[in-house]
């Protein structure tokens, strides 16, 4: 079998390359993880909108289902940057919330009602 005048692949060398290839592709993933990681980490996302975050995490769950099949690897070093940079967001969205509410909360002219408190309590029931 094979080309005429060659000498047939000897199939433990074939099984060497293979592991070889396979060990390439797991290397260059991971390297490929570990600089987008960089490059997620350093991205500043506005916590004003979550239209920000939703595409951006949308483009990473595609590169990982990508290098996925490239390498066989799930991404966990990539997945475990998104969600800290996800987390961030959401954090930084509720803090920004809490705060502008408060400002609203201090800046409200507040009147007492000019009824007891028994008589609230009544009405609410």
């Amino acid at each position: 079998s094979g080309t005429p005048g060659t000498r047939p692949f000897p199939a433990e060398a074939h099984a060497a390359l293979h592991r070889a290839l396979a060990r390439g592709r797991g290397l260059a993933w991971v390297e490929m993880q570990r600089q987008l990681s960089v490059a997620v980490s350093a991205a500043q996302l506005s916590t004003n909108h979550v239209r920000h975050l939703l595409p951006a995490l949308a483009g990473l769950e595609r590169f990982l289902q990508l290098g996925a099949a490239f390498s066989g690897d799930q991404g966990q070093v990539l997945r475990a940057c998104a969600r800290g940079k996800a987390a961030a967001f959401v954090a930084g969205f509720h803090r920004e919330r809490v705060e502008e509410l408060r400002v609203r909360l201090d800046s409200e002219l507040w009147q007492r009602l000019p009824m007891k408190p028994e008589e609230l309590l009544r009405d609410a029931a």
